[in-house]
């Protein structure tokens, strides 16, 4: 009797660990015949296949991604509905199936349910083509749909090892001195009329505020609008900005901007992009009118498919004409000529992660010679690298949690001008 026991037993923990990889095993050979069948136009058998993975165990937002894709194809709307609802809670899948759940209403004639779920696939696409891709349905169904203001809210805190003044100001370094920081960013925008030509205004405001370093505390204000034109293969885009920048909480800078943008695209997803912009720059401080004047910035970039990401290099020229620094007999030039060239990466690591490493170099050549007191006359010259990765963890549909580390290393033939900088920032963001 124990010896049958004993047997009994065993075979039942046998067949209990056994049983379930078998299934597990015949789910995927189901799933795998769906696709395949589903690339084949063959959605009858297709649609077999993905209920047989489905019957075997597999309960994945794939599968049922892959199955109401199926449905919709066989118009079959309403289960597709279904289908695609059963991926919206998973982040990975959330935006793409919301944008089909809008295909299958907008099928059915539920047109105000439709753009519902097309302006959440808007949302909380991390794709720019879906992202287009809704707001074109939105237009579609209710052209007054893009008038309502869309936007993004972060917050972020940080550790700066050698705080900067302002990218926009080029202003040295704060004499090696490091604080942590606290950064908001909140922005809206939204078109001022129906179809893909209206123009469309932005706000944004940015505020990045030093612990101990007060003085390096920056808020920005941003207005701007641009209009969006197709001539040929080009899509384009034009129009303005004004920036309101307070340092400290005191007013700093005016920035009145013009930019132009012009893309192509290719087969296989490429894209090449090229963008020009023109600042005008007003000190409303006085301790700093020797950085008032203009720059011009001309940029190619190109957007390229690389593994399941994406890949983006390109190029920049920067020009500045400035007022210049002269005090007691020593001259500053503040007006440097930049050239600069970058590569970025964005790759899905898993169903949530998403990791971005970047890198840069800029080369700057100041207009005239540096005069010092003690007889030096030299035109300045810096070398810039700079490397960072940027990792996104998806913790909800709406949520997302980010880290960045950069690091920057500057030499320039004047040494109180080369420095090192090490920028490490943790945040959360999430659309609104």
């Amino acid at each position: 009797m124990t010896r049958g026991l004993a047997r009994v037993l065993g075979s039942l923990f046998i067949l209990l660990i056994v049983a379930p990889c078998a299934m597990a095993g015949a789910a995927e050979e189901f799933f795998d015949n769906g696709v395949q069948a589903f690339h084949s136009t063959d959605y009858n058998a297709a649609q077999r296949a993905f209920e047989q993975a489905r019957d075997a165990g597999m309960d994945s937002a794939a599968l049922y991604y892959n199955y109401g894709s199926t449905l919709y194809k066989l118009k079959r709307y309403a289960e597709a509905q279904a289908a695609f609802a059963r991926c919206v809670h998973d982040p990975a899948w959330a935006a793409l199936a919301r944008y089909n759940m809008g295909l299958a209403a907008y099928q059915q004639g539920r047109r105000a349910e439709a753009a519902e779920f097309f302006s959440q696939a808007w949302r909380y696409a991390d794709d720019a083509k879906l992202a287009t891709l809704a707001q074109t349905m939105l237009d579609r169904i209710d052209p007054k749909a893009s008038w309502f203001p869309r936007g993004m809210f972060s917050v972020n805190l940080g550790y700066d090892s050698n705080v900067v003044l302002s990218d926009l100001a080029q202003t040295a370094p704060a004499a090696g001195k490091s604080d942590t920081y606290t950064e908001l960013l909140a922005t809206t925008g939204a078109r001022l009329g129906s179809g893909p030509g209206a123009a469309r205004w932005e706000a944004m405001i940015y505020d990045l505020r030093y612990s101990n370093l007060t003085d390096y505390s920056i808020t920005d204000v941003i207005l701007g609008m641009h209009v969006p034109w197709r001539l040929g293969v080009w899509q384009n885009e034009a129009g303005g900005q004004w920036w309101h920048i307070l340092r400290d909480g005191s007013a700093f800078q005016q920035v009145v901007a013009l930019k132009a943008g012009t893309t192509r695209e290719w087969a296989g997803n490429r894209a090449l992009r090229f963008d020009l912009r023109y600042d005008s720059i007003e000190s409303d401080d006085s301790s700093f009118q020797f950085l008032d004047g203009r720059r011009l910035e001309i940029s190619a970039s190109v957007a390229q498919p690389a593994a399941a990401g994406w890949m983006h290099y390109g190029g920049t020229y920067e020009q500045n004409n400035r007022r210049d620094l002269a005090v007691g007999g020593e001259f500053y030039s503040q007006s440097p000529s930049r050239v600069a060239l970058w590569l970025k990466g964005s790759w899905p690591f898993g169903a949530r992660w998403r990791l971005e490493p970047s890198m840069r170099y800029r080369y700057s050549h100041y207009a005239d010679a540096d005069r010092r007191i003690s007889g030096l006359v030299q035109t300045r010259e810096d070398n810039e690298w700079q490397a960072g990765v940027l990792t996104k963890y998806r913790l909800s549909v709406a949520w997302q949690l980010a880290v960045e580390y950069s690091y920057t290393g500057s030499r320039s033939n004047f040494d109180e001008f080369s420095y090192t900088r090490h920028l490490l920032t943790v945040g959360l963001a999430r659309p609104l």
